[in-house]
């Protein structure tokens, strides 16, 4: 008489969940941008000659950039053929000589990213940060000096951006800006980033 088989063991079958998956891959993510991310470095004069860089070309790009738009923002039709090439060629130029002496990040959601990513320290982002910010106050104030306060632009706005608010709302220029910004990043970590440029040798 055989012996009896006894029927195959069901092992419960786990559930995954979109948001399970969803949460895991977030923290691998970051988990592997905090092994990355680091704080201190030198300060020495390559430093310091770097966050100068970035101070004079977001001065620069003020001056070329929002200013050769201001040139025909007064106009009854603008000519935007002239405006996306004051800002495509003035910013080409000053990634140039920019480039080599700090990465010509020019921007803070970029230097931002590239201290998410280790590219550079924290120090390195919040001394950019403030140098970029400078020197856009100080090409803005050098824009009023040429320009004046009397400057009719369009809808009375000083060289600033808006929307149409018939046409889009808050959230849609939102994520439009957002996608704008990702692709930006995604182009400066693919061609314009320089992972040694500025920086001495303290890399881990």
């Amino acid at each position: 008489m055989s012996a009896e088989v006894p029927p195959p063991s069901v092992q419960p079958v786990e559930t995954v969940t979109v948001s399970d998956t969803a949460a895991k891959v977030f923290y691998a993510v970051f988990k592997n941008m905090e092994n990355k991310m680091y704080w201190a470095e030198p300060l020495d004069s390559a430093f310091y000659c770097a966050c100068f860089s970035e101070f004079m070309a977001m001065l620069f790009f003020q001056v070329l950039s929002v200013g050769g738009a201001m040139t025909t923002l007064h106009a009854e039709h603008p000519n935007l053929l002239e405006i996306s090439m004051s800002f495509g060629f003035g910013i080409m130029v000053i990634a140039q000589w920019a480039g080599p002496l700090s990465g010509a990040h020019i921007n803070c959601a970029v230097t931002f990213a590239l201290y998410l990513a280790g590219r550079v320290s924290g120090t390195r982002f919040i001394f950019y940060t403030l140098a970029q910010i400078l020197g856009a106050v100080a090409g803005a104030i050098i824009l009023l000096m040429i320009f004046g306060s009397n400057y009719n632009g369009s809808d009375q706005n000083f060289a600033s951006n808006e929307w149409d608010p018939n046409v889009f709302n808050g959230g849609q220029v939102f994520l439009a800006e957002m996608f704008g910004t990702a692709i930006l990043i995604f182009n400066v970590f693919a061609t314009i980033d320089h992972p040694m440029a500025g920086k001495t040798n303290h890399h881990p």
